[in-house]
Parts: structure tokens; C-alpha cells; sequence
């Protein structure tokens, strides 16, 4: 192994270079241990909640909406951004309602990961729904997607193919899985 090295950090401050409805974008200054300033780039978000909803059956259900970073529609598990000062569990519990027309009888937290550490404050906060009943979809105005459900042998077949290709879905279906078989959901 290489020689480790870990200092302290210090933020310089920070410099906005892009606003949006989902992200604020900044430069960031920040002062490395080795005494060097650098600028990084840090993007700023208010957070997600995303469902692995399992039917009675065994059964995922998977939202398949259109992405624009994919440039085609892709299959998900339900998810979308917190609202201000909305509490994940009550964002997983309207998303789920919204995007598939289930409610969830249980919501059980199971973890709460960066999407993506290196640049990103998103963290999205991963729920099981169990105890599905029949509730009322309604997407938002710019929403188009359709959902379905799914052995969980299917989702995994169509994650190890390339069809599902979202990475909190992989996610959130290989959490549910070694947790459940772990017995700590």
C-alpha cells in the first residue's frame, strides 16, 4: 500500500456559477492540508427519496419514464426530490403514491447514501414498501411514464442485461436483497 496521508481541510468559501429548480452549482476554494488552494466543484441538492416496493406476491414495482441524460425511457424504482423541509418518508410515501397509484401500508427506512460523493450534496433516503393498497396516481404535469411489476428474478436479469441502467434502482434492489436475505428488513 501506498503512504497514507489525511489532513485538514479548509473551506475558503464559494462562489455560485449555476441555478436551477434541482442544483445550485458552485466553485468552491478550498485550502488542502499541504497548504495549496483549489478549487472544486460542489453542486448542491436538497435531497431524494426513492421506494423498493414489493408486492404481496414478491413482486418490484418499477416506473418506466424518460430520461434525459439516457436520451430514451429507462425502468426505475419510484423516486423523487424532497421538498423543503419535507421529510423523506412522507417524500417516499408520495412519490410511491404518484408515480405507481400504490400506497404503502409499511414504510421501513433502509439507507441513506451521497449519489455521488465526489461532487454532489444529494442523498437519497431508500424505503421499503410492504402492505401495498390501491391509491390514486397523479403525475406531474411533466411526468410520462407507466408502471409495472416484476419478479425480483426478472430485476435482477434486467439489471445484469444492461435494461436497467439507474443506478439508485441497483441500488436499492441489491440493498433490499442482501438485506432481506439477512433478515434485517
Amino acid at each position: 500500500m501506498g503512504e497514507a496521508r489525511i489532513g485538514v481541510f479548509k473551506k475558503r468559501g464559494k462562489k455560485l456559477a449555476y441555478s436551477s429548480r434541482v442544483i445550485d452549482v458552485y466553485t468552491e476554494r478550498i485550502l488542502t492540508p499541504g497548504g495549496r488552494e483549489v478549487d472544486w466543484v460542489l453542486a448542491e441538492h436538497g435531497g431524494a427519496a426513492a421506494v423498493v416496493a414489493v408486492t404481496e406476491n414478491d413482486e418490484i414495482v418499477l416506473v418506466k419514464q424518460y430520461r434525459n441524460t439516457a436520451d430514451e425511457y429507462v425502468w426505475e424504482i419510484p423516486a423523487g426530490g424532497l421538498s423543503e423541509g419535507e421529510e423523506p418518508i412522507h417524500c417516499a410515501a408520495r412519490e410511491l403514491e404518484e408515480e405507481t397509484g400504490f400506497k404503502a401500508g409499511h414504510l421501513t427506512y433502509m439507507f441513506a447514501p451521497y449519489s455521488s460523493i465526489g461532487f454532489c450534496t444529494e442523498r437519497i433516503h431508500y424505503y421499503l414498501a410492504t402492505d401495498l393498497q390501491k391509491g390514486a396516481l397523479n403525475l406531474d404535469p411533466d411526468e410520462y411514464l407507466i408502471a409495472d411489476t416484476f419478479p425480483l428474478e426478472t430485476v435482477l436479469q434486467m439489471i445484469n442485461s444492461g435494461e436497467i441502467v439507474d443506478g439508485k434502482t441497483i441500488s436499492g434492489v441489491f440493498g433490499y436483497l442482501i438485506m432481506h436475505e439477512r433478515g434485517l428488513i
